[in-house]
């Protein structure tokens, strides 16, 4: 009866995404983001997190700290088409012509409900297109045996959104929060001037918030005109692991001096949440169909719980010194976002007769490309710049403002001054320009026991996301 009331995987599709497709966000430090490329030179603490071979670089102690501020610019436009006679299909065939009827209106409408002609809903966005990516990590290189260790603290998922309760997203989403916190140590070992090779654990620590309202067909919405909204807190604890490599040809043969290679594997991370579903707003009718003996004002409760698979992330590097006046590198990423197909809610005890949900996905394992590089001038200020090319993993049919992703291209700019006495100031801005999407083949349609007489077909056009990032780190 409930369909694609799916109170659960929406929070955990809501990430900000910024790079490497849907939940992962891995711009950690504004030196990397600065110059985009970072997997064969990781030479400060973010190392820990973009390839924990690059602990070997880093000599004696350091400490950083960082932020990655996001802040979007978006909406979406939700769309309504017709039905190709009473089939319940939608005629996409012709472009939306203007605004649709208002909601609820005796005209405009057909006897199923579907609009008799294409039309635009107002827009939606964002409350708050704001997000931040924190991160800290202490690295210590003895000279001993070859071997370094690093220890980072980081959230490369974590975001808020927040959109109107009366908007047309309503039945998709009203509020969705993902964060995560890896705690990550790491060992690197250099057995050959040539070649390091590192790894480490991280234990995860996962939250997720979502709300939505429930759509009802037409004889449900009579005896129950208010809406009824599912909401959801869910947590997890999980664990996870990475390595990373890097070779360094030139010292092996000197005419390969100034290249490095590196590459890095980050393992995928199974979550396993648990939390509580409250459904509020039902009429008594209505709200007989979900539990027996409900009264009006009650909130229904159902313990749920679901497994969400964050994709594993492989990434690899080619990078060139230039001495110590310039660099330059490139880097792919591999996400392999197919883990991500479908996500199966159970409830712990029926919602009427639902046991669980289950919305598919279909996503597809995707590729990113950077390159960058930096100069230094006179020996305390590093310029830096890269650009690169995200892939999303999310095809039109199955797209939401769950999973606000976009295939798109970027460009960053940065710097860092050595201020003395080991303190460094790394500065960077990064600009994403997503690519617009036209949906008219949407899967995403809510349904109470009947399908509901519109989908998530729409625009997304316009999209920009501006990231500042900022690091403070101390070398001694």
């Amino acid at each position: 009866m409930l369909g694609r009331v799916v109170v659960l995987c929406g929070a955990l599709a809501s990430a900000a995404t910024v790079w490497a497709g849907g939940f992962t966000i891995p711009i950690m430090g504004a030196r990397m983001a600065g110059q985009a490329a970072f997997i064969a030179d990781p030479d400060d603490a973010t190392a820990v997190y973009h390839n924990p071979a690059g602990l070997a670089l880093v000599p004696g102690l350091r400490i950083d700290a960082a932020a990655s501020l996001i802040f979007t610019n978006t909406s979406f436009t939700r769309v309504d088409y017709p039905q190709v006679g009473r089939s319940g299909d939608f005629d996409t065939s012709r472009p939306p012509a203007g605004a649709c009827p208002a909601e609820g209106a005796a005209t405009g409408y057909d006897a199923d409900g579907f609009v008799l002609s294409p039309c635009r809903r107002p827009a939606v966005g964002p409350k708050s297109g704001f997000g931040a990516l924190p991160f800290a990590a202490v690295t210590y290189n003895p000279a001993w045996h070859g071997l370094s260790f690093g220890l980072g603290v980081y959230s490369p998922h974590n975001a808020t959104a927040a959109f109107p309760r009366d908007g047309a997203q309503r039945y998709i989403v009203t509020e969705g929060a993902i964060t995560t916190l890896y705690v990550s140590p790491a060992v690197a070992w250099q057995p050959h001037p040539a070649l390091v090779v590192a790894g480490g654990p991280s234990i995860v620590r996962a939250s997720a918030r979502y709300e939505r309202a429930i759509w009802l067909p037409p004889d449900l919405r009579r005896l129950n005109p208010g809406e009824i909204w599912a909401n959801l807190d869910g947590s997890s604890w999980t664990a996870a692991w990475q390595a990373g490599l890097l070779f360094h040809p030139g010292e092996l043969t000197p005419r390969l001096r100034g290249l490095s290679l590196g590459v890095s594997y980050v393992s995928r991370v199974p979550l396993d949440f648990g939390g509580q579903v409250q459904v509020m707003g039902a009429s008594q009718q209505v709200g007989q169909t979900l539990q027996p003996g409900y009264a009006p004002g009650q909130t229904i409760l159902r313990r749920a719980t679901a497994r969400l698979n964050l994709p594993d992330m492989l990434r690899a590097g080619v990078g060139y010194s230039f001495g110590r006046r310039a660099w330059i590198g490139a880097d792919v990423y591999w996400s392999h976002y197919s883990l991500f197909d479908a996500l199966t809610i159970t409830l712990a005890d029926p919602l009427g007769p639902i046991a669980e949900f289950k919305e598919e996905k279909h996503s597809t394992d995707s590729w990113s490309f950077a390159a960058g590089g930096r100069v230094t001038l006179r020996g305390q200020l590093d310029l830096r710049a890269g650009f690169f090319f995200d892939q999303s993993p999310y095809p039109d049919a199955y797209y939401t403002t769950l999973s606000p992703d976009a295939t798109k291209l970027g460009e960053s700019v940065g710097g860092s001054w050595r201020l003395g006495a080991g303190l460094e100031l790394a500065l960077a801005y990064m600009t994403l320009f997503y690519a617009d999407r036209r949906i008219t083949n949407s899967r995403e349609r809510p349904e109470f026991g009947s399908l509901a007489p519109f989908s998530a077909n729409g625009e997304v056009l316009g999209k920009i996301v501006h990231l500042l990032a900022v690091q403070i780190g101390w070398t001694r």
